[in-house]
């Protein structure tokens, strides 16, 4: 299964291949009056109306940490998602931010017109394969690992 994984977490009853590291960028759209602004600070955009998906999960939880690391409470919530499509519609009305893994906006972020605002938050999250220990994997399952393994170097590659 290629995913993110949360290391602590893992099973002993499982192989686990950290493919890469996935970092989150803070999104706008690009009418939003954040977009091309050279310097922001978490603190400029505490305000403002964020987009995240359910309360607590992950991403949530890493954007609320950096916060508080700043001597910051939560940011406001202005809308709550699980749909990826509904969230860059959102962010392209121009109203929102949102964090947004940065694989996903190498191939979305000019067909929605979003900007990365220049914040690190600093959060990355492993992605991964994980298999069951001691099973045979289908010849179909070992295909998509050997491309999922083609697409990570792919990647880690530009990003270099």
């Amino acid at each position: 299964m290629l995913g993110m994984i949360v290391i602590s977490q893992i099973d002993d009853e499982l192989n686990t291949e950290m493919l890469f590291e996935e970092s989150v960028s803070i999104v706008v759209g690009a009418n939003n009056r954040w977009a091309n602004r050279r310097k922001v600070a978490l603190a400029d955009l505490i305000d403002e109306p964020w987009i995240f998906g359910d309360p607590g999960n992950a991403t949530q939880s890493a954007v609320s940490a950096a916060f508080r690391a700043s001597g910051l409470s939560m940011p406001k919530i202005g809308a709550v998602t699980q749909s990826m499509n509904l969230r860059m519609a959102m962010l392209a009305s121009g109203n929102y931010i949102s964090a947004i893994p940065h694989s996903l906006l190498r191939y979305c972020a000019d067909r929605w017109a979003l900007k990365i605002v220049p914040v690190n938050i600093g959060v990355k999250y492993p992605v991964g394969i994980l298999t069951l220990k001691n099973r045979t994997l289908s010849r179909a399952t070992e295909l998509f690992i050997e491309n999922a393994r083609a697409i990570a170097m792919c990647l880690m590659t530009r990003a270099r």
